[in-house]
């Protein structure tokens, strides 16, 4: 019989046994080995389990592990929104026949529904799945079957040290180059509310356009200003700025490596096609070279401008992330 149970510290140990090496994040690098990959695994979750705000329940039968799942609160984004928003961060089913994979999502997401609709009526929940893992396309099944709606694909390159010319000025468009100073954030804060046309919270019909455009607003307002990022490039045009891009770096300790993630990046719909994006974006993977051992960047499939850049600098595509959503608004007896 299938049960669905709390998960705790205690039950890590037997996700470490049974989990693949493609079920943990970051297992493309080569350099870094199983052991690195479960260490930081277990830190990872030992973290979220305890967070105020953290979810988590795993599927066993007869006492075997099968599947669990895990999710934490985004403050900001419920804050914005007005409703909780949680992230499901890991789901992990531990079988290949079809449909036991399917009946334990489904039990996994009903328990996981259930606990949440005692906290509030209203609530949602993001995920993205990883294309590389295990089990997949049984995973984007099951999901879809429980009600997910299935928002875009984010595909995620990386660059190791690569390196590329670059110049703080352009001439042909007398196009500027800069870091970016507190006096910038009003003015990167506008730019963001009316830039963005491929974004994760602008193609979920589950919110509203105005509240995701204030929260890309508040968000570039707060990289500069609360230091949510460690660097941002400006692009200005005669004194106009017409384009950002940020990143941030973390050092896990476990790989013994600094990551670099690029952040956001956005471009002045009046001044698209002049290569804006491209310069921005070899600043910051120069950035990426000379401060992180590797680091990635993501954008929506739809968003051929900005993967085509990526190829042409000869990036690798590191994986695929298909991202998914739910609504729930009701209560639960």
């Amino acid at each position: 019989m299938l049960e669905i149970l709390p998960l705790d510290e205690n039950n890590i140990s037997l996700i470490l046994k049974k989990a693949k090496r493609n079920q943990f994040q970051y297992h493309e690098y080569s350099d870094i080995s199983d052991e690195q990959l479960k260490n930081y695994f277990k830190r990872r979750m030992i973290n979220i389990l305890k967070s105020i705000d953290s979810h988590s329940f795993m599927a066993v039968s007869e006492d075997k592990l099968l599947g669990f799942i895990s999710s934490t609160k985004d403050d900001f984004d419920s804050e914005n929104f007005g409703f909780n928003c949680y992230k499901i961060t890991d789901l992990l089913v531990f079988s290949t026949n079809y449909k036991e994979v399917n009946l334990i999502i489904t039990k996994l997401i009903s328990e996981f529904e259930k606990k949440l609709a005692n906290i509030t009526s209203k609530f949602y929940f993001s995920l993205n799945l990883n294309n590389n893992t295990q089990n997949v396309d049984y995973i984007f099944n099951s999901l879809i079957k429980n009600d997910f709606y299935y928002i875009h694909t984010l595909i995620t390159f990386s660059s190791q040290k690569k390196k590329f010319e670059s110049s703080f000025y352009y001439p042909e468009h007398n196009l500027t180059i800069r870091l970016a100073t507190e006096m910038d954030a009003p003015l990167v804060a506008d730019l963001a509310h009316k830039s963005f046309k491929f974004s994760r919270f602008h193609m979920d019909p589950f919110l509203d356009d105005n509240l995701a455009s204030n929260l890309l607003k508040q968000s570039a307002e707060n990289s500069i200003l609360k230091k949510f990022v460690d660097i941002m490039f400006i692009a200005e045009i005669n004194n106009k700025i017409v384009g950002y891009y940020s990143a941030k770096k973390k050092y896990i300790k476990e790989f013994e490596k600094t990551v670099g993630d690029a952040v956001i990046s956005a471009v002045d719909s009046d001044y698209r096609g002049f290569g804006i994006f491209s310069k921005m974006d070899s600043h910051l993977l120069n950035w990426f070279a000379d401060n992180t051992d590797f680091a990635e960047m993501g954008t929506y499939l739809v968003n051929y401008p900005v993967h085509k850049a990526w190829i042409n600098k000869g990036l690798g595509l590191i994986r695929g992330g298909h991202q998914f959503s739910k609504i729930i608004n009701k209560h639960f007896k």
